[in-house]
């Protein structure tokens, strides 16, 4: 960790696109986080579980023939009204739990959430608490640069179905 106060994650689950806002589910974001409180700091590398995030998407490429809408391109901003948060367990002990929103990019565009085919790139707010850590206690508050990428049809509890995909990918919180 460079910083106190940053935090790296893997992210993991599955996407919903049969229904409108497009609903991620089961997300995990395993990595490290870490919160500054005047001078203790606390370390979270641990697996959190998000609940309630979801896209609403303002473009999305037209249905072409057999290509549904939304398959080429989408341009979309995180669904506050669903409380999009996060919380897990900290490894050594502890908990950390937080808020996600839209982040810079949504204020100047409009937009923070975009995808080409099976990649895409979101910009978030987020906001962490960190407690009973071995280590101290803290808050944190940053910026997300989330890249994920999207396998249609891989989901374990419905193979095949095309509206539900396997989701991977990274985010960085400064």
């Amino acid at each position: 960790m460079a910083d106190p106060g940053a935090a790296v994650a893997v992210i993991t689950g599955t996407v919903n696109t049969a229904q409108m806002p497009i609903q991620f589910s089961n997300l995990a974001l395993a990595g490290d986080f870490a919160a500054v409180n005047g001078t203790s700091v606390a370390n979270c590398a641990g697996q959190v579980t998000t609940s309630g995030v979801t896209i609403k998407y303002s473009l999305e490429s037209p249905a072409v023939g057999p290509i549904p809408a939304g398959t080429l391109y989408n341009v979309g901003s995180f669904d506050t009204s669903t409380n999009p948060s996060f919380a897990g367990p900290c490894v050594g002990g502890g908990t950390v739990a937080g808020t996600l929103g839209n982040g810079t990019l949504y204020g100047l565009t409009g937009g923070s959430f975009v995808s080409l085919g099976v990649v895409a790139l979101a910009d978030l707010s987020v906001q962490y608490n960190v407690t009973g850590s071995l280590t101290g206690s803290g808050h944190n508050a940053g910026e997300t640069i989330a890249a994920v990428t999207a396998v249609p049809g891989g989901c374990t509890g419905s193979p095949g179905n095309l509206n539900c995909a396997l989701v991977a990918g990274v985010a960085a919180v400064t």
